[in-house]
Order: C-alpha cells, then structure tokens, then sequence
C-alpha cells in the first residue's frame, strides 16, 4: 500500500477538519430542540402515548426587506449657486455620491453618507457667515436643514434594508441556548448602537459597521424568535395529548404511583432544569432587549409594516410562549395532585 505524502496528509487533514468545522455549524445553538424532543420521547414512553415526530412552524413570515423600503425625496440643488460654495468640503462629497460605485451605495454606507454631507454644510454655513454672503449663506442653511430632517428617513431606510439586521431578526438555524454562547451582552450594545447612529450619529456611526457585522454573527434576536415559536407549538400539542391521557387518570393503584413518580422526575430533570431554564434566560433576554426595540419603533419614519412586524413578534410571538408554558405547567400541577 502506497503511504500518504506530506502534501496528500496536509490535505487530508484539512478536509478532516472542514467536515468537522460543518458538523459543528450545523449543531450548534440547538441545546433547546434537543432538550425538547428527549422530553417528548421519555414523556410519551412513559404513557405509552404513539411517538409522532412534532409538527412545528418557525417561519417568521418577515416579507422581503424592499416591502419595507422609504422613498426618500432628493434635495434640489441649483448647479451655479452649489459650485459658488468654496472653502469646504461639499463639492467632493457630492463628488464621490455621482460615482457609479456612489450610487449603488450600502443603506449603512448611505446614511454615514448623508452624515457627512451634514457636517460637510454646516461648515459651509460656518465659513459664509464670516465671508458676509448672506445670500448663499440662507441658501446653504436650507439646504442643511433639509439634510438634516431627511437623516432620519435615511436611517429608517439603513434600520429596515440593511442586510445585516435583516438577517439578525428573520435567517438563522438556531435557537437559545441559555448561555454565554448566546452573545446577549453584544447583542444588547449591537442594538443601542444602532439607536444610538440615529440620536448621536457624530459619535456612533463611527461603530455602525461592526455593530452590523456583529449582528449578523449572532442573529440571537431571530433565535429568540424562533425559540419563542418552538416552545409555543410543541408545549401546546404535548399539552393537549397529557390532558387527554389525564382525563382517565385516577391514581388508584401503585403501579399508577409508580408511573406518576416517574413522570414527575421526568417533568423536574427535563423540563424544569433543561428547558425552563432556558426559558427563563430567554425571558430575561426579552426584558433587557424589548425596551429598545420599544424606542426604535417609536421612531415615525420607520416603514409601517416594519413596525407592525416587529410589534407582533416583540408582544403576540412572547405573550403566546408564555401562555404554552403556564398551561404546560398547570396541567402537569393538576396531575400531580391526583396522587398527593
């Protein structure tokens, strides 16, 4: 047998670890459909109850991203009194926006964009006032102020379009874990950051990328959708098969002891310790991150179907998750209590 070269290894042990690299990819965030399925499996083994696979939808029904697009009107801008403007970086600026590449710019890239465009006539406003052309002056000062209101449809349209956030609330494979793989204390300063570049924007832009960036890595706010919806389908439906097994349950023999001992372990080391207590993370994520969720819808030019989208999933999506788990845990309370 002809034995490997070093260069034959090298690549084997490079398709060796890309396997494993995708195998890790594909487990991981998935603590909490695991932790679900061996509570259904040791549950209905238990009663004897049919093992069916559960019938779960975790489409977030988000339409596409353009749905959610603001026309945003152009500042009109007479030619001769714009290159009258010397001294100041404006003409460049525009400059670079009439390239092709400037044209076909990113909603983050937009938005510092106008940033800049921004501060750019401010200066220009600064500068004409010390050259006492009271003209041009009042002309770049109605410029700047219609620069300045429309910021905050061009953020809207960087908070809706952008790939990134897109992607952080609706696309990914995962769920809550409950730990510190979850990222929450970024997640957290990824979504203020993206407050802050409409409140601040001198001081917060400057972050704008790598929060973006940082969002998309995690994606915690659509597991946590996610989350939210797989524990609301499948409590309900296991709900609804232990009640109906409950309903002839009477605890009048030991063999019926026996088994609702069982059953109770089966309750505290899978669902009490493994799934509530992500759960109960889950919640504490939603607490800490609704607030400024709350503060960015508050904002009237975000898209009215964004928002609606967003509402419902921040109030509807979490309300629903509650009521499964509190009816999940009632029913297996009124069991228990068959036997005390």
């Amino acid at each position: 047998m002809n034995k490997a070269g070093p260069s034959n290894y090298t690549q084997y042990l490079f398709i060796i670890s890309l396997a494993l690299f995708h195998l890790t990819a594909c487990t991981k965030h998935q603590n909490l459909p695991d932790a679900i399925e061996t509570y259904h499996e040791r549950i209905y083994g238990v009663l004897e109850l049919p093992h069916t696979d559960l019938d779960i939808n975790l489409d977030l029904q988000a339409p596409p991203k353009s749905t959610w697009n603001i026309d945003i009107p152009s500042l009109q801008i007479n030619m001769r009194e714009f290159y009258a403007l010397d001294g100041c970086e404006i003409k460049s600026i525009v400059a670079e926006r009439n390239t092709a590449l400037g044209k076909i710019q990113l909603p983050s890239t937009r938005l510092q964009y106008e940033w800049r465009l921004i501060t750019a006539l401010r200066f220009c406003e600064e500068q004409l006032s010390k050259q006492s052309n009271e003209e041009l002056q009042n002309k770049t000062t109605m410029w700047l102020e219609q620069k300045q209101d429309l910021y905050a449809l061009n953020w809207a349209n960087m908070f809706s379009q952008s790939q990134e956030i897109y992607n952080s609330l609706v696309h990914s494979g995962g769920f809550i874990d409950g730990n510190s793989d979850d990222n929450f204390t970024q997640a957290k300063l990824d979504l203020q950051q993206i407050l802050e570049s409409l409140r601040s924007p001198e001081s917060a832009l400057v972050n704008l990328e790598s929060a973006l960036q940082s969002m998309q890595q995690h994606k915690l706010y659509a597991r946590s959708l996610r989350s939210q919806l797989l524990l609301t389908q499948s409590l309900q439906s296991m709900t609804e098969d232990i009640t109906n097994w409950s309903s002839t349950f009477q605890c009048n023999t030991r063999r019926d002891r026996e088994d609702l001992k069982i059953l109770r372990n089966v309750f505290n080391l899978y669902f009490v310790q493994e799934i509530q207590a992500i759960a109960s993370q889950m919640n504490h994520y939603h607490y800490q991150l609704k607030p400024i969720f709350m503060d960015l819808l508050t904002v009237p030019q975000v898209h009215p179907e964004f928002s609606m989208w967003l509402q419902n999933h921040q109030t509807n999506t979490f309300e629903n998750y509650q009521a499964a788990m509190r009816e999940h845990i009632v029913m297996w309370q009124n069991i228990f209590v068959k036997c005390d």
